[in-house]
């Protein structure tokens, strides 16, 4: 392209631009009235869970949002096991100890496991 037809296209392209500046400026201001909105439906909602559900009751949500977090040991003690979302892999078995280990392979020392 010359510059001769650059500078031909170039007042057209500016206002091109300066279009989507300004729509580009009219989303950010829609967006970030969204987002007050919500931080304020936020809050309400937060004040109505408090009153409903106060603080030290058995309902607790940040009990609720951190599960606790559980050993090797108490995870082998159940009876019968849960179901996991991550399972242990084999490539997780040399952090174990030996007993858990063995229990992610059919045979160690040629003995059964469980």
């Amino acid at each position: 392209m010359s510059l001769r037809e650059m500078l031909k296209k170039y007042p057209a392209r500016l206002e091109e631009r300066e279009e989507q500046q300004k729509k580009d400026k009219e989303y950010f201001h829609c967006l970030s009235e969204k987002l007050q909105d919500l931080g304020c439906e936020s809050e309400e909602l937060q004040t109505k869970l408090d009153s409903i559900c106060p603080k030290g009751s058995f309902l607790d949500i940040e009990e609720l949002n951190s599960p606790k977090a559980e050993s090797i040991e108490d995870i082998l003690r159940e009876s019968p096991p849960r179901l996991r979302h991550t399972p242990i892999l084999k490539a997780q078995a040399p952090l174990l100890s030996k007993p858990e280990a063995s229990l992610l392979h059919p045979r160690i020392n040629g003995s059964p496991t469980i």
